[in-house]
């Protein structure tokens, strides 16, 4: 493993700040995250591992796969921390520490984590080349839930606070955060945001005391809508082509239930009861994939029906895939990843079709 980094470098801003964001260089007294940098390494091919990679220094509770496919982030809430993997190794390369409470983890060309603290929630910002934080943005009280565009250029923060529920959107250039208002209710909370592949609607699950609902942000007019589900939102996943939204939940009749919301109509068009409340949830090509348990159930999206089960003989507690799809990444309560390969299951499947 890796030795471990922690703290935030500092240094006098440069003439051209963004263009050295290769090691640590954050303006004295400045807590905006840095901007996204342009790098070299977007456009080469990512040619992930499948295997494991064992004694990570805590339970794995997020996870996340930069959008070249190079490195995998996994969120260690427990241990303050978070490990960088390299995925075509699947060896560690960095365990960046210091990070309070790390309650979950998106990334981009670097990753952004928010942080929980007793005073205020922040984002932060590591740079996953040198593995070290880089700055910090507060953002309020009763953040729970965060997603990135997929520039990398925007966050968005769920918050809850004093009869307050919105989403913080937080400018990484300038680290600017305004809110997209959603409701006022002291019976309210607001978690897990999705982004969907074009960066143009946001998703997020709301609870009142009515149930849960799910959250449609227009990001271009901000326009909110929100869907009624009857019972819990646990996870939300995307579909690519953005006109399905899978929810995961509790329903009074079903028990643990799989939702599928269209977006057109912004209306559930069909829910099946699963074997037990998934942890985690991600959409792999035409597939969508549950944790549950010690395993994790793949799920065919055009019937909706149960395709495989593999039993990871851990406790899963997330799930991460590869940009194109190919790859699933499990991560354990244990203190693994599991790297699995997808593609040659779907190809088997249309084979046989």
């Amino acid at each position: 493993m890796a030795p471990m980094t922690s703290g935030t470098a500092l240094a006098e801003r440069p003439t051209d700040w963004l263009s050295t964001l290769s090691t640590p260089r954050i303006p004295v007294g400045s807590d905006a995250p840095p901007a996204v940098r342009v790098s070299s390494h977007v456009q080469r091919i990512a040619h992930p591992a499948a295997g494991v990679v064992s004694g990570l220094i805590g339970a794995v509770t997020d996870l996340a796969v930069t959008r070249d496919g190079r490195q995998l982030v996994a969120a260690h809430y427990a241990d303050d921390a978070v490990s960088v993997i390299d995925t075509a190794t699947l060896t560690v390369t960095a365990t960046v520490g210091d990070i309070a409470e790390p309650y979950a983890v998106v990334a981009a060309d670097r990753a952004y984590l928010q942080s929980a603290s007793l005073a205020k929630d922040s984002v932060v910002a590591v740079d996953l080349e040198v593995g070290a934080e880089l700055a910090a943005r507060e953002v309020g009280i009763g953040a729970s839930g965060l997603a990135a565009a997929p520039a990398g250029d925007v966050l968005y923060v769920a918050r809850s606070f004093d009869g307050i529920v919105d989403i913080a959107t937080v400018d990484v250039e300038s680290g600017k955060v305004s809110a997209i208002p959603v409701l006022r209710a002291h019976d309210a909370s607001i978690d897990t945001v999705r982004i969907n592949a074009s960066g143009t609607r946001l998703y997020a699950a709301l609870t009142t005391a009515a149930g849960g609902s799910l959250v449609c942000v227009d990001i271009r007019t901000g326009r909110v809508q929100t869907v009624s589900v009857g019972g819990t939102i646990d996870d939300i996943a995307v579909h690519a082509d953005d006109r399905r939204v899978f929810v995961t939940g509790w329903d009074d009749e079903l028990g643990a239930v799989l939702r599928v919301v269209d977006t057109a109509s912004t209306r559930v068009v069909r829910a099946i009861d699963v074997d037990a409340l998934p942890v985690s949830m991600v959409v792999a090509g035409s597939d969508v994939v549950l944790a549950q348990g010690d395993s994790i159930t793949v799920i065919d999206v055009a019937t909706m029906r149960t395709v495989n089960r593999i039993d990871i003989r851990r406790p899963v507690s997330c799930l991460a895939v590869s940009p194109d799809g190919t790859t699933l990444y499990v991560g354990d309560f244990d203190g693994a990843v599991t790297a699995l390969a997808l593609q040659a299951s779907s190809q088997a499947r249309r084979a046989a079709s």
